[in-house]
């Protein structure tokens, strides 16, 4: 989905549910990047509905690096790529931020760290969020294309679920009506005006159309 629509809000949203409703004991809930600073933002997001409900902050302990629930011992953390700790992750929910920038091999061998360690959970989820990007062959890319392959009938996969906002016209890049579709949010997350503005600016730089066409029209 295109830049500015949401996914840091609707992330910390399953993270508050998984944490304090599914209710699965010993849950493990990671907000997960390349960097910490990146990961940090869906983090923060769910610190702030944490906070500004004091029931679920009341149950929930702050720890040096994490929360904790004590009564379903739940723990959610933020973190950073690891080349040392390539194992003993168990979780029940990933949020894996901005996934057009994860490198290749790195992103891709993280990816299938967190995904393998799903195998003890009832219903665990790996949620990918990401607006366009230009790292090729990552975690991006493969999720891409198996997302395209099973909208298209074309996949044996049963527990995937992939959502695109896109443009259909990559020739109406400029056309308002054409980037609803990539910016379903456009008029209430993001202003008319200022999309207007990128295109305008877009139109006299080619290294500004080309970011325009990756991160807002996807």
């Amino acid at each position: 989905i295109g830049r500015k629509m949401g996914k840091t809000l609707i992330a910390a949203a399953i993270i508050t549910y998984e944490a304090y409703i599914d209710g699965e004991f010993g849950s493990e809930i990671y907000c997960l990047a390349p960097k910490l600073d990146q990961s940090d933002l869906v983090f923060s997001a769910y610190e702030f509905n944490k906070d500004k409900s004091p029931e679920l902050a009341k149950i929930t302990r702050k720890r040096k690096y994490d929360y904790i629930i004590d009564k379903t011992n739940t723990v959610i953390k933020k973190i950073a790529f690891s080349d040392k700790k390539s194992d003993g992750y168990n979780p029940m929910l990933t949020i894996g931020d901005e996934m057009s920038s994860w490198p290749a091999e790195r992103g891709l061998k993280q990816y299938e760290v967190m995904k393998s360690g799903t195998g003890a959970r009832e219903q665990p989820i790996v949620l990918s969020i990401s607006s366009g990007g230009y790292v090729n062959d990552g975690p991006y890319d493969e999720l891409y294309k198996r997302g395209t392959r099973f909208l298209m009938g074309e996949s044996q996969e049963k527990r995937l679920l992939p959502v695109f906002y896109m443009i259909d016209d990559v020739q109406k890049w400029d056309d308002i009506n054409e980037l609803y579709k990539s910016l379903p949010g456009l008029g209430e997350s993001v202003s008319v005006e200022f999309i207007q503005d990128e295109i305008a600016t877009a139109h006299e730089s080619l290294s500004k159309k080309v970011e325009f066409l990756t991160k807002y029209c996807n």
